[in-house]
């Protein structure tokens, strides 16, 4: 009635040349209806003027004004067609423009609204529940003797869910320890715990784990589908159900979830449309209190699924509200709640966050972990036929740039919100090419915000953006028409569909079980062991943590996604000196983290017979080779090593050092001001290479002191800070000054000259410092005809102090030339081969819930270092009596008496935790409060 109303008063106004903004008719002083503009299927001799679908009259009850529910009664920002407007400038920022007020005034702030059957929205559901069915079949309906999964993490998922499976049943519900890998870790302190649940309820259900590795799989794609049916009110409910159906085999959807094996990231993504839905509520509707409620706890979830991919959505979300502000689709005040909500759901999460922010990948030196950030140039993500030649490959899809064409051809029809998320996408496309490399490492936190990991927020903002379009009298030429605009939807769904469908047969499928594999974990069973390193630089993905864990039960060295584990500087100079081979470092730190067998993929190996030479060297035999995989084995059991004061380097090179040198330790920390003197002279000598320091007259001092009560400090001056004034390292008095060499050094030692082998090919001009000011000269060598030091001795407090320039331990280090290795190990007083360790094996040896309880006896007493991780929270005791624990390269370190003893360790909530339980609460209470005081006051949120 209040349409056919409208008309008839337009129509008489017209006649004296006026025109009708708006129509405002309240049936209470709450309720009401509003009418902007005219509806053509109501006319004033009742006929219709129009043969518009019956589903296009609900589009204009987005005017309908309920006070008592969601909807306010009209605001000045928002000003009537045809009306005065309100805004006396217009170039203040809340007023739009003219062409923009028209679109908002029938689709902004009241989104228009779709009205549909139940039975339509039945139907869809069952279509998306069918289309996920057929094509996810062949790995639901999967012979047992075929359920294995292939993609390289899915193996680690599994066994982190199997374990909390057999906890839980055990009635530890939330277990923070767990032996099995990394010497010891927190299983869910860095790896967010909501998926692993959701597979162990799973695997309650199924009665095995690969089972519920493949229904989590299909119940996330399904879940993910249907939440796109809430897009109904804003795209229509046929185009929501096709962009469900595409999401559900969206090929990088298919591509982590199989090839990827990154289970977390799959739950993740399948609350993302959901979650962009309710956060477009909170954007539009200032009392969405629903909207807001729903925001908050699907971040949570999300950060639970998958902290880092959590950050990435809520970045995305950022930027889409900042384009909605550009686009007129919400208020500075709106975007500005926005975030907020955001804020609050990620405040929320800090019981689990914040703890899981200390150490893990954070802790992780942030340029080697932007080093290793991927770039994929556009000729292969979005090249449909490269798939086809390696189909693990990240593929955006041809049909995205359909898609995304599709888009800006039809723009002026897209509402604010699909223009908002196409712009959003293709930000977040470019910032995958290596192009934009130089610009985007430079940014802050991107070691943890990786490109590619914005792939899903990308692919649905195109998605979505591709098939919404504004209602017909809003839209642009052709697109007028329904049947135009539903074709071309069709055609965008069909291209799409068939793009994904051919990923999705590559990489939806199952395997066989891993027999290799599986004989591998029979020989290990066959003597006794305590822990097994594998040696495979990662080809074998993660079935061996799965495996060894579970069928020989032992400990591993390694694990999977090392990224949080305590240990995970150690596992990387492993991996470094494998694949470097300097195999003296690797067998006598595998044996300080108490390796007692190896798994070793041959063809990893570079060099065999120095490896076999090296293995035996270190006490380790060849037990068995299976199909290119050997199995060494060594020690017997559980044991503790006694601590060889021998050598401590300081600094960000320090590991290059130790490859080399084996014998000497990598210090715990880069910062000279970290280390009193007491800590020093346990070490007849240090080496200081890429040292960093806060206040560098303490560094100096302690540096001097050291070496007045008698040790020896070799000073490497890269990596050093820069002098403020001069802009080169200098300390003690020494400056290093640039030097850029080519070809060969030669090196003059004062009895001999020797040649070096040539630079790495890699660096071709070899960049150094020269130390500039020295009192004595041991080595040198020519520079545009002056003789340049190479090792010499600075006099400090009547000692030596020395200094060792042309960067010769990187130069060894990657070229592994005997005379450069030689020369140094004279100065340094080093050895490069692996002596051997101090073992003691233990009497007793069990682990716990939170720990471990092991007893030894020694008939003296000494420093051990427990190849146990010396993990945050971590308390030791002796015979019931608490002891200091100390720290050796992430290692526990313990002073042990004489005797025989029981040690235990035990972990317990550091005050991090308390911190994050506090946040959390906090954050809630304020929420619930807010909302409460502005429902009952009726304030705007």
């Amino acid at each position: 009635m209040s349409l056919y109303f409208f008309n008839t008063i337009e129509d008489v106004l017209a006649k004296k040349k006026l025109s009708l903004g708006k129509l405002t008719i309240w049936e209470t002083p709450n309720k009401g209806i509003e009418i902007t503009s005219r509806f053509m299927g109501f006319s004033l001799k009742g006929n219709p003027e129009t043969t518009e679908p019956v589903e296009e009259t609900y589009e204009l009850i987005a005017a309908t004004s309920d006070n008592s529910a969601d909807h306010e009664p009209p605001e000045e920002e928002n000003p009537p067609v045809g009306g005065e407007s309100s805004c006396q400038d217009p170039l203040e920022e809340d007023c739009p423009s003219d062409s923009i007020q028209e679109e908002k005034a029938l689709e902004n702030k009241r989104p228009v609204k779709r009205i549909y059957s139940f039975f339509k929205f039945i139907f869809a559901f069952s279509l998306i529940c069918l289309v996920v069915f057929v094509t996810y079949s062949n790995v639901l309906l999967t012979p047992p003797a075929t359920y294995f999964p292939w993609g390289s993490d899915t193996w680690g998922h599994l066994y982190k869910a199997e374990f909390l499976f057999h906890q839980i049943q055990q009635g530890d519900f939330f277990p923070q320890f767990d032996a099995s890998w990394y010497n010891g870790n927190q299983p869910f302190r860095y790896w967010a715990p909501l998926p692993y649940y959701l597979l162990a309820l799973i695997r309650a259900i199924s009665g095995d784990i690969f089972h519920a590795g493949i229904f989590y799989i299909f119940v996330c794609a399904l879940f993910g589908g249907v939440s796109w049916l809430f897009f109904a009110k804003r795209m229509g409910l046929w185009p929501a159900t096709l962009a469900g159906i595409v999401w559900t085999v969206w090929l990088d959807n298919v591509r982590v979830a199989f090839s990827e094996g990154n289970l977390p990231r799959v739950l993740a993504t399948a609350l993302l449309p959901l979650l962009i839905i309710a956060y477009m509520r909170v954007l539009d509707k200032r009392k969405a209190y629903f909207g807001i409620i729903a925001t908050v706890v699907l971040v949570q979830l999300a950060v639970l699924s998958h902290a880092m991919i959590a950050a990435v959505f809520l970045i995305g979300l950022a930027l889409f509200t900042l384009f909605y502000r550009v686009f007129h689709g919400c208020r500075l005040r709106d975007g500005a709640r926005g975030i907020l909500v955001l804020l609050v759901g990620v405040l929320s999460s800090g019981w689990w966050l914040l703890p899981s922010l200390s150490g893990g990948i954070t802790g992780l030196d942030p340029e080697a972990v932007k080093n290793a950030i991927q770039f994929i140039p556009a000729n292969v993500s979005l090249n449909p036929m490269y798939r086809f030649a390696n189909w693990e490959t990240f593929y955006w899809g041809v049909s995205l740039i359909v898609a995304g064409v599709v888009t800006f051809l039809t723009w002026r029809s897209k509402p604010a919100w699909a223009k908002s998320l196409a712009a959003c996408g293709a930000i977040l496309v470019l910032i995958t090419f290596p192009l934009v490399r130089p610009v985007y490492i430079s940014l802050p936190f991107s070691n943890l915000l990786w490109p590619l990991r914005f792939s899903s927020v990308a692919a649905l903002a195109f998605l979505a953006s591709s098939m919404a379009f504004h209602k017909p009298e809003l839209r642009r030429g052709l697109l007028k028409s329904s049947y135009v605009t539903g074709s071309l939807i069709v055609g965008l769904f069909a291209i799409l569909f068939v793009d994904s469908l051919l990923s999705m047969r590559l990489l939806a499928y199952t395997g066989g079980q891993p027999d290799r594999l599986e004989k591998v974990a029979q020989v290990l069973q066959t003597e006794p062991g305590w822990r097994v390193e594998t040696l495979d630089l990662s080809t074998l993905g993660s079935a061996p943590s799965y495996l060894f864990s579970t069928s020989p039960k032992l400990e591993q060295v390694f694990g999977w996604a090392w990224q949080g584990a305590e240990t995970a500087q150690n596992i990387m100079l492993l991996n470094s000196s494998f694949e470097t081979q300097h195999y003296p470092f690797l067998f006598g730190r595998s044996e300080e983290l108490g390796t007692t067998d190896l798994v070793v993929k041959d063809d990893a190996v570079k060099d065999a017979g120095t490896f076999a030479s090296a293995a035996a060297s270190a006490g380790y035999r060849r037990q068995a080779t299976i199909d290119g995989v050997s199995i060494w084995h060594g020690g017997s059991g559980p044991y503790l090593v006694a601590k060889d004061y021998n050598c401590l380097a300081i600094g960000k090179y320090a590991s290059i050092v130790a490859m080399q040198f084996p014998s000497v330790e990598i210090g715990g920390s880069n910062n000279l001001n970290d280390y009193s003197l007491d800590d020093l002279k346990k070490y007849p000598e240090i080496v200081l290479t890429g040292v960093e320091w806060r206040v560098k007259s303490a560094a100096e001092k302690v540096i001097a002191d050291y070496v007045s009560s008698g040790g020896r400090v070799v000073i490497d001056l890269a990596g050093m800070p820069n002098d403020v004034l001069s802009k080169q390292p200098e300390f003690l008095g020494v400056s290093g000054e640039t030097a850029t060499l080519q070809g060969q050094l030669e090196i003059n030692t004062g009895a001999k000259t020797v040649l070096l082998q040539p630079f790495s090919e890699q660096y071709p001009q070899w960049k150094s410092f020269i130390p500039q000011g020295l009192d004595g000269v041991e080595m040198s060598t020519t520079y545009y005809g002056n003789t340049a030091p190479i090792f010499g001795y600075k006099l400090v407090n009547g000692q030596k102090v020395w200094f060792l320039g042309g960067n010769l331990i990187y130069h060894s280090y990657l070229t592994g030339d005997p005379v450069a290795l030689k020369l140094e190990s004279e100065q340094l007083a080093l050895q490069t081969e692996f002596t051997g360790l101090d073992i003691n094996y233990l009497t007793d040896y069990k682990t716990t819930r939170t720990g471990y309880v092991m007893k030894y006896h020694s008939d003296n007493s000494f420093a051990a270092v427990m190849p146990v991780a010396a993990l945050d929270g971590m308390n030791a005791a002796i015979d019931g009596t608490p002891s200091p624990l100390g720290k050796h390269e992430n290692l526990v370190q313990l002073d042990l008496p004489a005797g025989d003893h029981t040690i235990s360790l035990s972990l317990k909530k550091t005050p991090i935790f308390y911190w994050g339980e506090a946040i959390s609460l906090f954050s809630l209470f304020v929420l619930a409060a807010a909302i409460v005081y502005l429902r009952i006051k009726r304030v705007d949120v």
